[in-house]
């Protein structure tokens, strides 16, 4: 019989799975082509983001590769959330050694990923995240994290194995129908290979990206005990993505409560930089909190980053850690933050204790 905080667990995107407009993706083109393969494009789940093309027509074919270009000019040109823009997250690993036992909570791709990798306390990751690319970013890799037999296996499935291994490999693994699904689409593989699979995704978009990357260093797919770390957690089905706007407050109550269900506490709250107005208005930043301090401990992390240099030029990120219940208040998170972009009184990279804050009010 499966338990109650099994359950909790296993399921716990599923209410949010519908809250996702997948047929509107950041970064790709519809075209319209044969109704048939539109149809089978649109049965699974994420596959109305990624339109079929009747190949049989010269003119389809013909959008078809000028669409491909304009979105490698894209990619290139400019942000996504799924390709990581951090220079150096092995800064944060000193505040990542701090956190107790168990669920990680972050935003984005591979910040999870790398942050989960490298705390050793951690036993869950849960990945939180509104935008369509960035989650189906996410349960691809963890599909690739779940079939590959070590670490030199995953590189190779990650960065050079073809749509009909995926396919082959998927269907001799024991994965769930969903995951099945996504790995014999060719579509999902062209969105892995584009976004993925290019010189910019290991290196910030900056000015920096032509040199070689301490990025490297900090991911998991090139550290033994790291990998094995995150691989462990994908194998025991213990890595989840979810979309799900951290910003909605009565949807993150939802959240918590599986959590609470599935008798997880929460090791670190990883906000990255969603911390910005931009991202999440401030009364709103504070019931995140507090919502997440009902499943904390004493021992709990808060980590958030800030750019200290500007966009596009250097991508510098800095890191900061608080006990989370520290700042489970709208008083003490505001001694922590001011503004969009500025955290005054801490040191960074650091683990910090809100009493020792600058008063900047």
């Amino acid at each position: 019989m499966i338990s109650q905080e099994h359950s909790a667990w296993t399921n716990i995107a599923a209410p949010f799975n519908d809250d996702v407009h997948w047929d509107r993706p950041r970064y790709s083109f519809p075209v319209e082509g044969d109704a048939n393969a539109v149809s089978r494009a649109t049965s699974a789940p994420f596959m109305n983001a990624f339109t079929f093309l009747d190949a049989n027509k010269w003119f389809d074919l013909n959008k078809y590769h000028f669409l491909r270009f304009i979105d490698r000019l894209a990619l290139r040109l400019g942000p996504t959330y799924v390709a990581p823009n951090e220079r150096n997250p092995r800064k944060s690993f000193s505040i990542l050694k701090q956190a107790p036992n168990g669920v990680y909570v972050a935003v984005g791709t591979e910040r999870g990923f790398i942050g989960a990798a490298a705390t050793p306390n951690a036993s869950h990751l849960l990945l939180a995240d509104t935008d369509e690319s960035t989650v189906l970013f996410n349960r691809l890799n963890v599909i690739l994290l779940k079939l590959s037999k070590d670490r030199t296996d995953y590189i190779h499935l990650r960065e050079k194995a073809d749509f009909y291994e995926w396919s082959r490999r998927a269907t001799e693994a024991e994965l769930t129908a969903d995951e099945r699904t996504l790995m014999a689409n060719h579509k999902v593989f062209y969105f892995w290979s584009w976004h993925v699979r290019n010189f910019f995704f290991l290196r910030a978009y900056s000015v920096w990206s032509l040199l070689p990357s301490t990025f490297y260093f900090s991911h998991y797919m090139f550290n033994n005990e790291r990998f094995r770390h995150i691989q462990e957690m994908a194998k025991l089905d213990r890595i989840k993505a979810v979309p799900i706007n951290l910003s909605d407050t009565p949807k993150v109550e939802r959240l918590v409560e599986a959590l609470s269900t599935a008798n997880l506490r929460l090791s670190i709250l990883d906000l990255s930089n969603a911390w910005w107005r931009a991202y999440i208005d401030r009364s709103s930043l504070v019931a995140l909190v507090k919502k997440f301090a009902q499943i904390s401990t004493d021992q709990s992390i808060f980590m958030i980053t800030s750019d200290a240099n500007i966009w596009y030029l250097k991508q510098i990120w800095k890191y900061f850690g608080f006990r989370l219940k520290e700042v489970a208040s709208e008083d003490n998170l505001n001694k922590a933050l001011n503004g969009d972009r500025r955290i005054h009184g801490y040191r960074p990279n650091k683990l910090q204790n809100v009493d020792s804050c600058e008063d900047i009010f």
